[in-house]
């Protein structure tokens, strides 16, 4: 049985191994290369092979050497693996020494079945890229899908890999990214995902993307959202009018504003506003720290205005898509009157149709009211942003019409898409973000009666649905 090293060495050759084969100096499988044609480089899409003159030019070789008279018998499948699987079984020692686990874990492959496994043996442990890798299986067809239902079995990433489009503002992305990327790099180290931030807001000023993808373990990216969520900031605004004669204008050298930045932990910001005689004051924290960029806020106030504090209002603004406004306000607007009449506060949105409003406008959505009060509100309009959960499903273990009934029963909107050259769909499942924990569950009880034939699948269901459960359940979610 060839090693790894040697069987990928045959079908993909380098330019002097090809050379050396052609001149007879060098026979990897023991056979007369001499009749077989010089190899072309494999093709990165092609997932079948039934004739010589297909990328594989050297099939005969394998052929022969897995004792199959006629080419036309063998059948290749190419597909992906996990990666952190991969890499737990190339770190693992296994039972013959000098052969580390991924190695003996696919030698016995093809030992059982009969098949030739190319496998990334070569694989960087810990490397940045999160993208999994491929194996290419070469046999009969039989014995091939036997050698990828055992490969699958252990290190199938459809199992654990899912990912996740949430909506978070696009002027947040900069102060969630971190200076130098530090703060994502962090977040996704210590959760093993990756996390996609749209590269079109860095060269388009006339439309941005709120859009960011997530996109991981089960766990992981449960846990990457949470953090994402806690790691945008939380900034409140009020205005200041400017002091009369003998009374000087607070700004970043007053003490007091000094003080209030170091104990609370935020940023406090001045803009004069000259037309409105009144200066823009506001207070930068995070969301983590909430409680003190309100306090911070309430404190500036009482200095400000002293004892008519009690009646300023704050404004915070957010970013929501324009093609959510719908979802998030709800049929004839009563998420949104609903959630202004509980909080008692005033939330603008953007008229779409008036032509006046700019691009970047249109997505700015405007809460007025009193601290805790805006902040609940903003929290509410979170709870009605829309969420969308992906992932891969096996297409013959269950019957789509169940899965697409799911859609009036639970009120969410589940689509379906065969992916190309793979026996997989692509499931779609949508919803707004305060009823997901519920949502999980029930689709969970309802999809584990119709696939309790497929382990895998049935794990991802148990525990993948819950990716969007509030690890982050902020005050006022729901």
């Amino acid at each position: 049985m060839l090693s790894c090293a040697s069987f990928n060495k045959l079908i993909y050759p380098t330019a002097a191994d090809v050379t050396a084969m052609a001149s007879g100096k060098t026979t990897p499988v023991g056979v007369n290369l001499n009749s077989l044609p010089v190899p072309r480089a494999p093709s990165e899409t092609q997932s079948e092979i039934s004739s010589v003159d297909s990328d594989w030019s050297d099939i005969r070789a394998i052929a022969l050497k897995l004792g199959v008279q006629n080419v036309d018998d063998l059948h290749t499948e190419r597909f992906k693996v996990d990666r952190q699987k991969l890499e737990q079984l190339l770190k693992a020692d296994s039972a013959i020494e000098g052969m580390n686990g991924a190695e003996y874990f696919f030698d016995n492959i093809m030992s059982t079945t009969d098949t030739y496994v190319s496998w990334p043996c070569r694989l960087k442990i810990g490397a940045k890229s999160k993208k999994d890798p491929h194996v290419r299986i070469v046999g009969k067809v039989e014995q091939v899908q036997r050698a990828k239902d055992h490969i699958l079995g252990s290190l199938d990433s459809r199992g654990t890999r899912v990912i996740m489009k949430m909506d978070v503002s696009y002027t947040d992305h900069s102060y969630i990214i971190g200076r130098g990327g530090n703060n994502i790099k962090r977040i996704m180290d210590d959760t093993h995902t990756h996390i996609h931030f749209p590269d079109s807001n860095r060269s388009n000023p006339t439309e941005k993307s709120n859009q960011v993808s997530l996109c991981g373990s089960l766990e992981g990216v449960e846990r990457a959202r949470a953090l994402v969520r806690l790691s945008t900031p939380l900034l409140i605004s009020f205005e200041m009018p400017v002091m009369g004669p003998g009374k000087p204008q607070p700004d970043h050298e007053t003490p007091y504003i000094k003080m209030i930045e170091s104990k609370f932990n935020v940023q406090v910001i001045f803009s004069s506003r000259p037309k409105l005689h009144t200066s823009l004051v506001l207070v930068k924290g995070s969301e983590k720290e909430s409680s003190q960029v309100r306090d911070a806020t309430q404190l500036l106030i009482n200095f400000a205005f002293e004892s008519i504090a009690s009646q300023i209002l704050v404004n915070v603004q957010m970013e929501i898509s324009p093609q959510h406004h719908e979802i998030v306000k709800g049929k004839n607007n009563v998420n949104l009157l609903s959630i202004m009449d509980r909080t008692q506060t005033k939330i603008i949105f953007p008229d779409l149709s008036d032509m006046n409003v700019k691009p970047l406008k249109k997505s700015q959505v405007t809460i007025s009211g009193r601290i805790d009060d805006v902040y609940r509100a903003r929290q509410q309009l979170l709870g009605n942003m829309p969420v969308a959960l992906i992932f891969d499903f096996p297409d013959n273990q269950t019957d789509a019409t169940e899965i697409m009934g799911l859609n009036i029963k639970h009120g969410v909107y589940i689509t379906l898409r065969q992916k190309q050259r793979q026996s997989t769909l692509a499931i779609v499942i949508k919803g707004i973000e305060k009823f997901i924990e519920s949502l999980s569950e029930a689709i969970v009880r309802e999809w584990t009666l119709c696939i309790s034939v497929c382990v895998d699948c049935r794990q991802l269901l148990l525990c993948g649905l819950q990716v969007c459960v509030a690890a982050f359940d902020p005050v006022g979610f729901r």
